[in-house]
């Protein structure tokens, strides 16, 4: 396998993002052209088919980059938009798969570690998880000591199906974070997951039914795996560019896990009754669990068990939501009518009146 240049990688995201686009839309590059290029202020705007420039055609056949204010509008103000911006306003799960996020681990050295702590806190904030604590974790792995491999296998394969630019990014991230705190010590677990989930992403191109998916992920998988190596030998020396412990407690492995009060509870309960009690100790039990008459810090047998029971779930119940991005990821479509229905096509015929004129400048790109 050839070394592929960040120009050729631009290039190669470029393209799958067009299929993407294209793949999400059922495969009707032409009604792109007739849609995605109004305002998203007509959100229910089409194109007249005599007018509508084959924008995408040439996007999807060239791999020109649609990030840029190329287009002109159709009002005759000779304004500008951005393409790439526009299609994201009305397809928003497009965005990621221009892969512009993922250029930035492609260089010499990788970036400041605190680039990769801000896309793990988007990450968990836009689903409202967090990062099961390591105190939680250590008590797990002594409360249970056979459930927990099996836990930490389910909830990392999940990770690495989803299969998506996001979940990618957010093990590269994770994997980032890890090597920072290590210091030069093993990390090769974490590395392995990486790892996997590029392979995995470059196998869903051909699984998702993507025009030249072989080609174009034969030519992105040196660069990605690249990436990982970067990260796995330089991340600990990335700056920490106003660093601060926004992760204290930092897990060992990515184990996600809803964000609210009752998990929270149930990682106190778990860590009172773990190897680390004496942190624990003189620090009342939440409320909703029952202590032991005398020690208002020690769980009961039955309160440890029920907070177990909240944690192993959660976390299997989140990884699984998590690993069915890939399912749903297709399954975004225009805010407007489809194009063959009857609805659509009075919708097309006015349309058409208010085009019936129209000038060089709206036929002029």
């Amino acid at each position: 396998m050839e070394y592929i240049s960040a120009s050729d990688f631009a290039y190669q995201s470029q393209r799958l993002w067009a299929r993407y686009l294209c793949k999400s839309q059922d495969g009707n590059v032409r009604w792109l052209d007739r849609t995605l290029l109004m305002p998203t202020t007509d959100m229910g705007g089409v194109l007249p088919e005599r007018i509508a420039p084959h924008v995408f055609q040439e996007i999807y056949a060239s791999g020109k980059n649609p990030d840029g204010n190329y287009w002109k509008e159709f009002d005759d103000t000779g304004a500008r938009f951005n393409l790439f911006e526009r299609v994201c306003e009305r397809v928003p799960a497009s965005r990621p798969w221009l892969l512009k996020e993922f250029r930035v681990y492609q260089r010499e050295d990788p970036p400041p570690v605190a680039h990769s702590r801000a896309y793990l806190s988007s990450f968990l904030a836009e689903r409202e998880l967090m990062f099961l604590p390591a105190r939680a974790v250590r008590a797990l792995q002594h409360l249970r000591p056979r459930l927990y491999p099996y836990l930490k296998k389910c909830a990392v394969q999940d990770l690495v199906e989803a299969a998506t630019p996001e979940t990618l990014l957010f093990l590269m991230a994770f994997l980032h974070e890890i090597v920072w705190w290590a210091k030069g010590r093993p990390t090769e677990d974490i590395v392995k997951i990486a790892e996997d989930a590029v392979s995995q992403f470059c196998e869903s191109l051909t699984k998702r039914g993507f025009e030249d998916a072989s080609e174009i992920a034969e030519a992105i998988k040196l660069p990605m795996y690249g990436a990982v190596v970067s990260i796995k030998y330089w991340g600990d020396r990335s700056p920490p560019a106003g660093y601060t412990r926004t992760f204290y407690n930092f897990p060992p492995v990515p184990l996600l896990i809803k964000d609210t009060p009752e998990i929270r509870d149930a990682c106190e309960c778990v860590h009172a009754a773990g190897e680390d009690i004496h942190e624990f100790v003189d620090q009342p039990l939440p409320s909703r669990y029952e202590a032991l008459p005398g020690l208002d810090w020690a769980p009961t047998t039955a309160s440890v068990k029920a907070a177990t029971r909240a944690l192993v779930s959660g976390i299997l119940s989140t990884h699984k939501e998590i690993s069915a991005e890939y399912e749903r990821d297709l399954l975004c479509s225009l805010p407007i009518t489809n194009s063959y229905s009857p609805t659509a096509r009075r919708q097309q015929k006015n349309t058409d009146r208010r085009y019936s004129s129209p000038t060089r400048s709206q036929v002029r790109r």
